[in-house]
C-alpha cells in the first residue's frame, strides 16, 4: 500500500481498500493513507461479501420477482453509498492537496438554514478513546458550506476555559470576517460539568470584549443515543412519523442550567441502523441557556435549522439525508481520526 499510494498523485486518486471487520486493520490503512497526503475509502470484507452475495442471489432465475427486485434495490442503495463515499473522500482529499479546504463539496442549502443568514454552526465533538484527549471543531456557514476545521489537544475530557478561550477567539474572528452574527456550536453529547459551560460563558464574554465584535452564542448538545422512539397515529394504528418532525418535550435544568429539550426525526429507519420496518430513531437537541433565555418557538427554530443541516449528508446520494447534522457528523469522523493516532491535516 505504501508503495502503490507513492507512486501516485492525491490529485487523481483515492485508495479503496478492501480490509476485514477489524479496527486494527481500519487504524492502519487510514494511516498509511494519511501519511501519504490521501484520505480513503474503506470497504470492509463483510460489505464486499454482501455484494457478491446480492449478485448471486439476483442471477438465480428461479427467485420470485418481488424478491429480485428487493434485492436489486437493496443492491443499488449499498453500491449508491460506497460510490458516494468514493465521490466526497476524493473532493475533500483534493481540496486538501490544493490548500482550498473552504467552500461547498457537491450541494449547498438553496436558503441559509436560519433563514436570514447570520449564522456560523459549528460542529464538535470530544474524542476520549484509547486515552488520547482532543476536540474537533468543523466551522461551517449558514448554507453549509466548510469555513474551516480545528483540532486541538487536551488535558482531559473535559473542556477548561483556556480550551473554550482559544476556539472561541478563533471561531468569533472568522465569523468577522464572514460579517455572521451568530455562532451555534452543536456538540455531539452533553458537558460533563457545571463548570465547563461557565467557562464557555466567561470565555465567550472576553472573546468578543477583546475582539470588539458582538455576536450571539447558542449551545445545543446532540443526544445521539437514545431509546427513545417515536410513533404517529391514532388509537388504531400507530405508524412511523414523517422524516422532519420535531416535538418540543419540555424546560428543565442540567448542571444548574435551564435547557429545552426536542425530539427531532431526521431520517426514515431504513436509513439509521435499524432493518426496514423498525421504528423511526430520533435525536434530542438539548439547547443550554447561557446568558439568555429561550422560548418554546425560538427553540423550534433551532430544531428546523438543525434539520435543514441533515439534509447535506453528501456521503448517502440516494437521500441526502442523515440523523447528524453535517457539523456533528464530520466532527465525529474527525475525533474518532484524533481517537485513532491517525495523522489529520487541517489548516
Amino acid at each position: 500500500m505504501q508503495k502503490a499510494l507513492s507512486s501516485h498523485s492525491n490529485l487523481e486518486y483515492l485508495p479503496l481498500i478492501v480490509i476485514p471487520d477489524n479496527e486494527d486493520f481500519c487504524k492502519l490503512s487510514k494511516e498509511v493513507a494519511s501519511n501519504n497526503g490521501f484520505h480513503s475509502q474503506l470497504l470492509r470484507l463483510e460489505t464486499f461479501n454482501r455484494v457478491i452475495e446480492y449478485l448471486s442471489k439476483i442471477e438465480n432465475r428461479n427467485i420470485p420477482q418481488e424478491i429480485r427486485k428487493s434485492l436489486e434495490e437493496a443492491l443499488r442503495s449499498l453500491i449508491i453509498n460506497i460510490c458516494g463515499g468514493i465521490y466526497v473522500e476524493f473532493l475533500i482529499q483534493k481540496s486538501v492537496a490544493k490548500g482550498k479546504i473552504s467552500g461547498s463539496l457537491t450541494w449547498i442549502l438553496a436558503s441559509p438554514a436560519d433563514k436570514s443568514g447570520q449564522s456560523m454552526y459549528v460542529g464538535l465533538d470530544i474524542s476520549t478513546k484509547r486515552g488520547v484527549a482532543g476536540a474537533a471543531f468543523i466551522l461551517l456557514d449558514p448554507y453549509g458550506q466548510l469555513i474551516n476545521a480545528r483540532i486541538i489537544q487536551l488535558k482531559s475530557e473535559v473542556l477548561k476555559y483556556q480550551d473554550y478561550y482559544d476556539i472561541l477567539r478563533y471561531m468569533v474572528s472568522k465569523a468577522r470576517e464572514q460579517k455572521l452574527k451568530r455562532i451555534v456550536i452543536l456538540r455531539d453529547g452533553i458537558p460533563r460539568t457545571p463548570l465547563e459551560l461557565k467557562d464557555c460563558s466567561k470565555a465567550y464574554d472576553k472573546v468578543t470584549k477583546e475582539l470588539g465584535y458582538k455576536v450571539t452564542l447558542d449551545y445545543i448538545a446532540i443526544i445521539k443515543n437514545t431509546n427513545v422512539r417515536v410513533f404517529a397515529g391514532n388509537k388504531r394504528t400507530k405508524t412511523n412519523p414523517i422524516q422532519g418532525t420535531y416535538i418540543y418535550l419540555y424546560k428543565l435544568k442540567h448542571l444548574s442550567y435551564y435547557i429545552h429539550e426536542i425530539l427531532v426525526v431526521a431520517s426514515k429507519p431504513e436509513e439509521s441502523e435499524e432493518e426496514k420496518g423498525g421504528t423511526a430513531r430520533p435525536v434530542i437537541l438539548r439547547i443550554y441557556e447561557l446568558g439568555k433565555t429561550y422560548s418554546m418557538d425560538e427553540a423550534k427554530k433551532i430544531a428546523e435549522e438543525y434539520l435543514a443541516l441533515t439534509r447535506l449528508n453528501y456521503w448517502n446520494l440516494r437521500t441526502g439525508a442523515s440523523r447528524l447534522a453535517l457539523p456533528v457528523g464530520m466532527a465525529d469522523k474527525l475525533s474518532y481520526m484524533l481517537s485513532m493516532r491517525i495523522p489529520i491535516r487541517v489548516r
